[in-house]
């Protein structure tokens, strides 16, 4: 049965209650187990209901997410590392190749247009040679006779040969003149003078110097005609047997 206490008796009676508190987290004792457990291997095991009301299931979770988070962390770098190794090497390969693809291609096409360009000049200079051939033999052949011209007149003793060959046509007719240039001339009569025996030959022909004679070549009088050997004359003639086998243009 209860009994019901007076104020007086209350005050003496009653005595102040506070109620221990508890700490609604994992205790540092809590958090430096579940650190040393992560460290290194241990055979001591805690009990689940302990480990839930210690907060060390807790710290656990959190330290095993902490370990998962960064494992994957560390997996996706290198992940992330290795993808951009192998696309710049990638790219590197496919930019080098392109490279070399396009300056192939480039050189391929220059080396065409240079060819093409080959072609053309030769197929040019063919068209032109035959376009101008004749108007080519009639060059060639006027500088042939200028140098053959100049080679005459600084060779003195030419005019000595040409007289000993045109001499032995006519030696048969009764008189034989001969026009010289007056530079030919003093250079026979020179050699007339010194009796030199090419010459013995030309004793019974009588050589005339004549200004419109070129030096080099001569004209010959006989009783039976004349023989036009002047260089101009000579180059005529020649001129006269090559003209025919030109082709026509």
């Amino acid at each position: 049965m209860s009994t019901i206490l007076k104020k007086t008796s209350a005050d003496r009676l009653a005595f102040k209650y506070n109620p221990k508190s508890l700490l609604l987290g994992p205790s540092v004792a809590s958090s430096e187990f579940v650190s040393l457990q992560g460290q290194k291997s241990s055979d001591f095991q805690i009990a689940d209901i302990i480990a839930e009301q210690s907060g060390v299931a807790d710290l656990r979770k959190k330290n095993i997410e902490a370990q998962v988070e960064g494992t994957v962390l560390e997996r996706l770098k290198e992940i992330e590392e290795q993808a951009y190794k192998q696309a710049y090497e990638l790219g590197l390969s496919e930019g080098t190749e392109k490279a070399y693809a396009d300056k192939n291609t480039e050189f391929l096409h220059k080396l065409e247009g240079f060819d093409k360009l080959l072609l053309a000049v030769e197929t040019t200079k063919a068209t032109l040679l035959k376009e101008n051939e004749s108007s080519l033999i009639k060059l060639i052949f006027q500088i042939a006779s200028k140098l053959a011209l100049r080679d005459i007149s600084l060779n003195e003793k030419h005019i000595v040969g040409l007289l000993s060959e045109l001499i032995v046509e006519v030696q048969t007719a009764e008189s034989i003149n001969v026009k010289l240039n007056p530079e030919d001339f003093r250079f026979i009569e020179d050699l007339r003078n010194k009796k030199v025996k090419e010459i013995e030959k030309f004793e019974h022909v009588r050589i005339q110097p004549n200004d419109e004679v070129t030096k080099g070549g001569c004209i010959i009088v006989t009783n039976y005609g004349e023989i036009d050997a002047t260089i101009e004359q000579r180059v005529q003639k020649a001129w006269a047997a090559l003209e025919p086998k030109i082709p026509i243009a």
